[in-house]
């Protein structure tokens, strides 16, 4: 099963796609110190161009403790670093590619994200627009080595989160005013959305994290749909799950703003605090079934956020949507990266998936295997994993290690 798959035209008028995010690295949270970016509104009222210029700061990333410059690592410890460095820098120098050519083909729109969960819309929003707006140093300086005291490129887009905005045009919280009003909180949903519409890119990124329920009324649609709709997917139950506390920020290799609270008309139903409330539970997977069919119906590209890795840090998640929007706008088949590109994340992900198999000794016959069957994903691994342990020789527990890895990683991806 291909990473990135088409909805039937039945389900939609606009394609999207499926993107399975890979089990990418599974390491760690370390305290890091190093977080790179400090946000600023000129217009809170406006949501004007957010600024980000370059501090120290502290923050937690997944991941080896970042390069110190005072010497004392070991070559091991060097090479790791170095290693963890350029895997975050990947996505960064993806994004900043990305939306070059968009400016440069004059195919650059405003990308909107709406999410099954309300926590995931806003984390995954705004590491998309961090990783198009980056801007790499003359002297190649990778984003989790930069030094203190140094200064170094800006970020400049606009991101938004639409919530956030109604709460600031009604001077109280967007689940207060669903709860008191929701007429006015559905009008002033449709006024925060025409604004970010009808504002000029001026060849900067622009990224609105949308309500999960934004995409009821039609004229919020005709806007969205002029700009690129990304679904950060969930399973239902998760999305149940959610609604049970409050959002708390993720381990972002940036600062996150404070995620909001589960969403507005599940909080205003009492959904929000009893997570043994069966009657409630019934009626919240109904809506929220109801609402992932305009989901399905109207957003052209979709992220897998079940994935444990997303959840963890939303950077792994926009590694894969960077990639799905190359394709997405005809840039990969101009340019001829997408072989490489694949041939990097297949490794990856056949490392990991032996990794966690501890089948490692295997990896280099497995990597020529793969390769001499033109796998081109690791879903088309994974569904031939019996074939696989065939062609290893593994012994009776070895390759039962290996099949239950396999039903591990097709779970994950949803294969």
């Amino acid at each position: 099963m291909a990473a990135l798959a088409a909805a039937p035209e039945a389900r939609a008028r606009r394609r999207w796609t499926l993107i399975a995010v890979p089990l990418a690295a599974g390491l760690c949270a370390q305290q890091v110190q190093q977080s790179f970016f400090v946000f600023r509104s000129a217009s809170a009222r406006t949501g004007s161009t957010l600024v980000a210029q370059p501090r120290w700061i502290s923050s937690k990333a997944r991941g080896p403790a970042p390069l110190k410059y005072d010497g004392g690592l070991s070559p091991e410890q060097e090479a790791d670093n170095l290693k963890w460095a350029r895997k975050v820098e990947a996505p960064f120098l993806a994004g900043q590619k990305l939306w070059s050519k968009l400016n440069e083909m004059k195919k650059a729109v405003k990308i909107y994200v709406i999410a099954t969960t309300g926590r995931q819309g806003p984390a995954v929003g705004r590491s998309l627009a961090e990783c198009l707006a980056y801007i790499q140093p003359a002297d190649g300086t990778m984003i989790h080595q930069r030094k203190p005291h140094i200064e170094y490129p800006g970020l400049e887009f606009d991101f938004r989160v639409s919530d956030e905005e109604v709460a600031k045009r009604s001077r109280i919280s967007a689940v207060d005013l669903f709860i008191e009003d929701e007429s006015k909180y559905r009008e002033l949903e449709t006024e925060v959305i025409r604004d970010f519409h009808e504002k000029e890119l001026g060849g900067l990124p622009a990224v609105m994290a949308l309500g999960d329920s934004v995409l009821e009324k039609p004229e919020n649609v005709e806007m969205i749909k002029q700009g690129l709709l990304i679904w950060v997917d969930a399973s239902l139950e998760k999305c149940w799950q959610e609604t049970q506390r409050s959002g708390a920020p993720s381990n972002s290799l940036t600062v996150m703003v404070d995620l909001p609270r589960p969403p507005v008309w599940a909080i205003a139903n009492g959904w929000d605090g009893d997570a043994d409330d069966s009657e409630g539970k019934a009626e919240y997977m109904e809506i929220a079934s109801e609402l992932r069919n305009n989901y399905e119906k109207y957003a052209e590209l979709r992220l897998n956020g079940d994935v444990p890795e997303v959840n963890a840090n939303p950077l792994w998640g926009t590694q894969r949507l960077l990639k799905a929007m190359t394709e997405h706008f005809g840039i990969e088949s101009q340019e001829g990266g997408k072989q490489e590109y694949e041939e990097n994340v297949l490794e990856q992900d056949l490392a990991k998936f032996f990794e966690s198999a501890r089948l490692d000794k295997y990896l280099p016959n497995a990597k020529e295997w793969s390769s001499e069957q033109g796998a081109s994903s690791i879903e088309e691994i994974v569904e031939n994993a019996e074939e696989l342990g065939e062609a290893l020789k593994l012994k009776p527990l070895e390759k039962k290690r290996l099949l239950k890895a396999a039903a591990s990683v097709a779970e994950s991806l949803g294969v």
